[in-house]
């Protein structure tokens, strides 16, 4: 497979190459595994080691999705972890990864921008307690330059009395309901018992159909509930600490791009 790749004229990220790569993965499982191929694949094969964790922590993805994800993977690391900037996963990256480990010879791990983590050794083991280091100095790092409520700025609005909320969720959820039933039927419903709670959406295990519930739930189903979901989410407590009202919350969710409400309360 390298050779077939490393020789087309057009290979790259996001190449029609790197995209005839993937259907390829299935032909190297072991005992003929019906289960699809991730498409991280390349990131774990490439990996001149036997053994490779690839994670998703909490505490690195916070470095990794962070603004300057490259200085604090070295600031918090030093030489122990390498950093490589976000790039679709696939082969491409694969190879990037290999040669950055070959420059790197000392290195235990690396951090995958806006992606997550991983750690290699030929020890199992030792490859496992290197993943927990990783994630407990990032974590430790973050725990270090807390600051409280004032981390992110502070709050930035003030939340809704009860009777308010209540009635900006009575007044949007239909509206919810209907955009997300576009398409097939979905079941609205609202958990607000907890704080901080936000309108979001989530579909059921089944399928067949969603919830909108409170807290920091993550989305599913199809790509425009997905969607609209993640955008009420960001949306809902905003504009309604914005004292601008369902009606026009509602708008601002079929074009994002209109201007702010001229009566909104900042």
């Amino acid at each position: 497979m390298r050779p077939l790749y490393e020789n087309h004229p057009a290979s790259g990220p996001k190449s029609e190459i790197e995209d005839a790569m993937y259907p390829m993965y299935s032909h190297c499982v072991y005992n003929l595994n019906p289960r699809a191929c991730s498409i991280d694949t390349p990131l774990h094969t490439l990996v001149p080691f036997k053994h490779v964790d690839h994670l998703h922590p909490n505490s690195v993805i916070a470095i990794a999705a962070s603004v300057n994800q490259e200085r604090l993977t070295k600031d918090i690391y030093g030489d122990d972890v390498i950093y490589i900037p976000w790039q679709r996963p696939g082969f491409d990256i694969g190879l990037k990864i290999e040669q950055l480990i070959n420059d790197n010879p000392n290195a235990k791990g690396i951090l995958l921008g806006h992606h997550g983590m991983s750690s290699w050794d030929n020890d199992d083991k030792t490859c496992y307690e290197t993943a927990l280091e990783i994630i407990d100095r990032a974590a430790q790092y973050i725990e270090g330059h807390d600051k409280g409520e004032a981390t992110f700025g502070g709050p930035k609005y003030k939340p809704l009395d009860d009777a308010t909320r209540e009635a900006f969720q009575t007044e949007i959820i239909p509206f919810v309901r209907g955009r997300v039933s576009e398409n097939r039927r979905f079941v609205g419903t609202v958990q607000d018992d907890v704080p901080d709670t936000t309108v979001v959406l989530r579909q059921d295990e089944l399928g067949h159909g969603a919830t909108l519930v409170g807290g920091a739930g993550g989305g599913g189903g199809p790509r425009r509930q997905h969607h609209l979901g993640h955008r009420l989410r960001g949306r809902s407590g905003e504009r309604a600490a914005r004292a601008v009202g369902a009606v026009d919350l509602a708008a601002r969710v079929d074009d994002p791009e209109q201007p702010e409400h001229a009566g909104g309360e900042h």
